[in-house]
């Protein structure tokens, strides 16, 4: 069944507006607190530690967290720091006592800022092997051609919050920070953008994929949370966390901070948010240093885990190593924290230490992300009294704790079998099969009766989706969404449910009712979702915008809104009509063609198209016209 829409034109002139936004964030600094009791003096090997080697003054507390610091890199440094900056390091680990667990990638600036230095090279090099279901209804062809390295994908997670994290691929020059305050650094960093094929003046289409793909990891780290993860260059005097994915060496051959590093990002300060500073002390402390040589599923969780040290957190080890890199077996997805190293892991989440040897069981990520981000308002109800009325054929919704339940409701007019298949968001990203690498959320489908009584549910063990099919009669329904752990925390495989939140896609049949009870060639779910009743035909016209139910129906519009049908617009780029852009309101699982023709009489329509699917709206028509009149034609019919 085709739907026709005729446009013809003779001249014209229009405007396009084209947007971006830019949002706001960036990272934390270090704030002295000292404090003193009762004073000592510090002789013989301790003394050697203090600055100059002079015997100094520390309250007993301090020499206490003095003497935890273990030989290594961590202390070289500190034992070339003033012995106001070592005060301030030792205030430092008294505040923060997990810190003594993570002596192998701390790090000290000059000035006594701690910061880490994470993730051996020879760690970063391990390839995934995932085996894990995903959708194939959805896929993105946004990328068709190279760009240059000044515009990269712009996108935004969150644009109206007013903290981000800027995910920077073009390159920097970094000056005037932290980084280069350390003797020996150089004045300038001139970092070269993220590169993949050895050409650094433009982004590939696939660098373009892997630039959404990195930036749909870290937003999924950070759904649910008031933050902005954008690709676009903040403005100025805005307050924003900046992970800089960058090569090892600048464009000058130097060594950047985290040359030989996975990432580095300073420790921002406890009990302190970004906008307590100014701009410039945000700037100082800025960026965080993400190696850009690695595989994408490793740059996304390397951002995620360096930010999480701007934002105050620590390692999540093991009582025999400083960082877990998870586990799996046990028939369940394998797992892993994001504090930690789980690089080859399905799932990686935030975590309070709740699995077997954790070594920090005091730091609770989620309430350090809620502290510095807060919560974003729950998008569906959360009960059968309140459950949301479904329509469409999916739902893209959010889980944002494992106390948040997603509900909602439909109604059978007739017996019908019904598909639910409930995806993590990440698992339906260009159809790539191991997309669930590094997915935060394990899910969990139920059905209930209008007496909420559970009559279906789905929750696999070795799959973080899960699908439901159940033969219903009519009648009034419920369904409910979770995110749930596998097996217990202390299972040897399995997790809680913790961490488990993020978005999710929910994909079920054509509005519920795929069947054609009185034979007018639309479909009844269509019908009971517009008004309510089967007594319509398809040649009624109830909004009397002209378009009959079936056009319609076909056409994806709104039979009770007379502003809703099929229509073309056009743009007319020269004075010679030689290009003319068309555009319409695309519609999900609806297929378009363009057709020409310059004499309605003479001429037939010729498609110069092609099939045009959603959400493709707009097309250009660059071909030489010869003629004064040209007449276009829109065609849509439903995706079978």
């Amino acid at each position: 069944m085709k739907f026709y829409a005729y446009f013809f034109l003779t001249l014209s002139l229009a405007v396009i507006l084209v947007f971006f936004i830019s949002p706001t964030s960036l990272e934390s600094v270090y704030q002295e607190n000292s404090s003193e009791t009762e004073i000592v003096e510090i002789q013989s090997q301790t003394s050697k530690l203090i600055s100059n080697s002079k015997k100094v003054k520390l309250s007993n507390e301090l020499t206490m967290y003095l003497n935890l610091i273990p030989e290594g890199k961590f202390k070289d440094r500190f034992s070339s720091l003033e012995f106001d900056a070592q005060q301030k390091v030792l205030e430092r680990i008294k505040s923060s006592p997990n810190l003594t667990n993570d002596f192998n990638s701390l790090r000290l600036t000059f000035g006594g800022d701690i910061y880490y230095h994470c993730f051996s090279c020879e760690q970063l090099l391990k390839k995934k092997g995932i085996s894990q279901s995903n959708s194939n209804k959805e896929s993105s062809n946004l990328y068709a051609s190279a760009v240059q390295i000044e515009n990269p994908p712009l996108l935004s997670s969150r644009p109206e919050a007013n903290v981000a994290i800027f995910l920077d691929f073009n390159g920097a020059d970094i000056q005037g920070t932290v980084w280069n305050a350390d003797p020996g650094a150089p004045t300038v960093y001139n970092c070269r953008p993220y590169d993949k094929d050895g050409d650094e003046a433009t982004f590939s289409v696939t660098e373009q994929k892997n630039i959404e793909y990195i930036w749909r990891e870290v937003c999924e780290d950070y759904a649910g949370f008031d933050v902005n993860v954008t690709t676009i260059e903040p403005a100025a005097d805005t307050y924003f966390y900046h992970a800089l994915i960058t090569p090892a060496t600048d464009k000058n051959g130097q060594n950047c901070p985290h040359y030989d590093a996975g990432g580095i990002a300073i420790l921002g300060t406890l009990g302190t948010k970004i906008n307590d500073y100014t701009y410039s002390q945000v700037e100082y402390y800025s960026p965080a240093w993400i190696r850009s040589e690695y595989e994408k599923d490793n740059i996304g969780l390397i951002i995620s885990h360096e930010i999480g040290h701007n934002l105050t957190l620590n390692h999540h080890g093991t009582t025999s190593s400083e960082y877990y890199g998870g586990h799996s077996g046990g028939g369940v997805p394998s797992w892993g924290p994001i504090m930690g190293n789980p690089f080859d892991k399905n799932v990686t989440q935030w975590s309070n230490g709740d699995y077997q040897s954790a070594n920090n069981t005091s730091q609770d990520d989620l309430a350090t992300l809620n502290f510095h981000f807060s919560s974003i308002d729950d998008d569906f109800g959360d009960s059968f009294v309140n459950a949301t009325e479904l329509s469409g054929t999916s739902i893209n919704g959010l889980i944002n704790n494992s106390s948040d339940f997603d509900f909602f409701k439909f109604s059978l007019a007739a017996s019908q079998t019904i598909t639910f298949d409930l995806f993590p968001y990440t698992n339906t990203t260009y159809n790539l099969s191991d997309w669930s690498w590094g997915g935060n959320a394990d899910l969990e489908i139920a059905i209930y009766n209008e007496s909420y009584e559970v009559i279906g549910s789905n929750n696999p063990n070795n799959k973080l989706d899960a699908s439901l099919s159940l033969s219903l009669s009519a009648g009034n329904y419920y369904i409910r969404v979770k995110a749930v752990g596998a097996q217990g925390s202390q299972s040897p495989s399995g997790f809680s449910s913790y961490g488990s939140r993020g978005e999710y896609n929910l994909y079920f049949d054509e509005l519920f009712i795929v069947g054609d009870q009185d034979e007018d060639g639309v479909l009844d779910g269509w019908e009971q979702q517009y008004f309510g009743t089967l007594s319509y035909t398809s040649s009624d016209d109830p909004d009397g915008d002209g378009f009959s139910n079936l056009d319609e129906f076909i056409a994806g519009s709104d039979p009770t809104d007379q502003n809703s049908f099929l229509s073309l617009s056009y743009f007319i780029s020269n004075q010679n009509l030689n290009e003319m852009t068309l555009s319409w309101v695309s519609v999900e699982d609806r297929i378009y063609n363009i057709y020409y023709t310059d004499n309605l009489k003479f001429s037939p329509f010729v498609d110069i198209s092609g099939d045009l699917s959603y959400p493709i709206q707009n097309y250009l028509d660059s071909r030489i016209k010869t003629n004064n009149f040209h007449f276009y034609k829109l065609e849509v019919r439903r995706d079978p």
